[in-house]
């Protein structure tokens, strides 16, 4: 019976609790060894924030920092407590130098234990409040302290944002160099947008069977000689240089595990650069099927596009042809020296006559006017005095074909220009249809001619009739 007592009273003695006692600044510091499980009270804090930080003299993946409320830490329960606030699982995971909390002042009574296998150690504990935000060592500087931790920037990862990793993006392929002496290179992977999918990924190197994967189900980033934590990661081995992961991913998954962490790693060095490539999600063959879909889909959108603006085009061409040939048609017929009249005066005594019988000839709507547009003729016409812009109707073709012997009043005159034939002596040509005209008018008129029509043949300007160049040039 006393035997059993003095074990007792050695256990109770052996656990020790520190009063905590803050200074006006709210902070408290204090040097402890690990000989002994040790428990600090806090008494309820005025700041809304209670911070632990442990920074150890020798590093001890035994070592455990725990805290409750209102009660001693109970070893037993912790798998119940929440991470980065009543335990420190990820540090002691990684086997860091340090140890964090980041705990509620205000919730009462603050009970932190510390215990350890290794008894030779120490260790400086130090308990501050606060009414701010506070990270464990405030994110490394490489990311944001929000209430949930940190919020790593670009591609860190880890508790504290101090490991440097390289982002997977889907449907991509990396190619990963282990140069040298290289054993670890750490991955990233945002499953935010793939809650509810498949991820797949696949791995080849030249290595045969170097190679392994770890897969980190925390943020707690193993090394490899610590991957016997099985509940804590999955391993993955090369065959043949080969390795494939495939995995459904919950519909549903907190913000803090929304990034999956992952790291391929050596396990000897053999002094050459190996080369490992990483597809995620990518499939060639289904990418080469979409891109035949898509391409099939422009060529049915494009050809019948480029056939539609071309037939379009032709059609507008042809109707700006045949536009451009009736012009010239018609100006073949009007002559090259023809101007739409804009006074006219009718002074033929024909005209009013047989007005209605012009209507029913099929001649009698070609106007007879010359063009004083024409250079050749603007040259010759200046050797003429300027007369009053007065434009005479001419008579109506059907006249034309009348006998010789009806009266013509144009015989007189140069059906070119309008002058009389004998005008300032100008030379006058008879051609072989029996008509008269002034030398220069029908030979500006036979080269405006010749430069229209393809056979080069010139006609009368009066009846039409096929004239002999040789009378004229």
């Amino acid at each position: 019976m006393i035997y059993l007592f003095s074990i007792i009273l050695i256990i109770n003695l052996a656990k020790s609790q520190i009063e905590v006692d803050l200074s006006q600044e709210n902070e408290w510091t204090y040097i402890q060894n690990t000989l002994n499980t040790s428990t600090f009270k806090v008494r309820s804090l005025q700041t809304e924030y209670c911070y632990v930080r442990i920074g150890l003299k020798y590093q001890d993946p035994t070592f455990l920092l725990m805290a409750d409320y209102k009660v001693k830490p109970n070893s037993n329960l912790i798998s119940t407590y929440k991470q980065g606030e009543k335990i420190d699982r990820i540090s002691q995971l990684e086997n860091r130098g340090t140890r964090f909390l980041k705990l509620k002042g205000n919730a009462g009574t603050i009970y932190i234990t510390t215990m350890a296998d290794y008894k030779n150690n120490y260790y400086q504990i130090t308990i501050t409040g606060n009414n701010e935000e506070e990270c464990d060592n405030d994110c490394n500087q490489n990311g944001i302290c929000e209430t949930e931790g940190c919020i790593c920037n670009g591609s860190f990862i880890g508790n504290d944002c101090h490991q440097l990793s390289q982002e997977l993006v889907s449907q991509t392929q990396q190619d990963v160099y282990f140069v040298n002496d290289e054993t670890i290179k750490f991955f990233s992977i945002n499953l935010y947008y793939f809650l509810g999918q498949t991820l797949k990924l696949q791995f080849e190197s030249n290595c045969q069977e170097c190679l392994n994967i770890i897969i980190y189900k925390t943020k707690a980033l193993f090394r490899p000689e610590e991957t016997q934590q099985s509940n804590y990661t999955q391993l993955f081995s090369f065959s043949n240089g080969l390795s494939t992961i495939q995995t459904k991913i919950p519909d549903i998954l907190p913000a803090q595990q929304q990034i999956l962490y992952l790291s391929v790693f050596k396990q000897y060095s053999n002094n050459e650069t190996t080369h490992l490539q990483i597809r995620f999600n990518y499939e060639p063959q289904s990418y080469d099927i979409d891109e035949n879909i898509n391409s099939t889909r422009l060529i049915y959108i494009i050809i019948p596009s480029v056939f539609g603006s071309l037939l379009f085009f032709l059609c507008i061409g042809c109707l700006i042809n045949r536009r451009r040939k009736a012009i010239q048609a018609q100006s073949i017929i009007q002559g090259p020296f023809y101007q739409q009249p804009r006074n006219v005066i009718h002074q033929d005594p024909f005209f009013n006559q047989n007005r209605n019988i012009n209507h029913q000839d099929p001649f009698s709507q070609q106007p007879r006017n010359p063009i004083n547009q024409d250079p050749f003729f603007n040259q010759n016409r200046d050797q003429f005095p300027q007369q009053p812009q007065i434009q005479i109707v001419q008579p109506p073709a059907s006249q034309f074909l009348w006998p010789k012997e009806e009266p013509n009043n144009d015989d007189d005159k140069c059906i070119i220009c309008f002058y009389q034939l004998n005008y300032q002596n100008n030379t006058v040509v008879k051609i072989n249809c029996g008509h008269q005209f002034h030398r220069d008018c029908i030979k500006g008129w036979c080269i405006k001619q010749q430069s229209i029509k393809q056979d080069k043949q010139s006609d009368c300007p009066y009846c039409r009739c096929p004239m002999d160049l040789n009378l004229i040039f």
